[in-house]
């Protein structure tokens, strides 16, 4: 993925693949874990291999972290972010980045997906979330959720879509 040789400093420049992700890939996911991705999501994980790290929020002036989509086991962090957040499934929330300097899970909102099939984008702090269930009622949650984004797609134009 380096669109060139390494400079005197050590960086590289990186170009972005087309992806061999499938359909069939993300739904095996989907039903792996009980969930189910708005389709602007879906669209992203199939569009390109890429190893974003961090990406900058310009309305919120804030680093996120999305999965890298690498060549080998492309949907790997996104799988990992579901495992590590699975007890928030049941409360209709799907993890798919981490906000901040791994603050928290970005979570897709599945309790108020629209008719399109898109979610609005919340984020829950790691450190107020109670862990230590199998599952968590939303309930629980509830009150520690902090809007973000109205979707996926907003949140593509806020980090990519800006000049600068």
């Amino acid at each position: 993925m380096w669109a060139g040789p390494v400079n005197s400093e050590g960086w590289v420049d990186w170009k972005l693949l087309p992806s061999t992700v499938t359909d069939d890939d993300i739904a095996e996911l989907e039903v792996r874990f009980a969930v189910a991705y708005p389709p602007s999501f879906r669209a992203y994980l199939r569009a390109r291999f890429h190893c974003f790290d961090q990406v900058r929020s310009a309305r919120y002036d804030q680093l996120i972290s999305l999965p890298k989509m690498q060549t080998r086991d492309p949907l790997y962090q996104v799988r990992e972010l579901l495992a590590a957040y699975r007890s928030l499934i049941p409360a209709q929330l799907i993890a798919f980045a981490e906000w901040g300097d791994g603050w928290g899970p970005m979570c897709f909102d599945a309790q108020r997906r629209g008719g399109d099939g898109e979610c609005p984008i919340l984020w829950l702090d790691h450190e107020l979330i109670p862990f230590g269930q199998q599952t968590i009622a939303r309930s629980k949650v509830a009150p520690l959720e902090k809007f973000l984004y109205g979707s996926f797609e907003e949140l593509l134009q806020d980090v990519f879509g800006h000049a600068g």
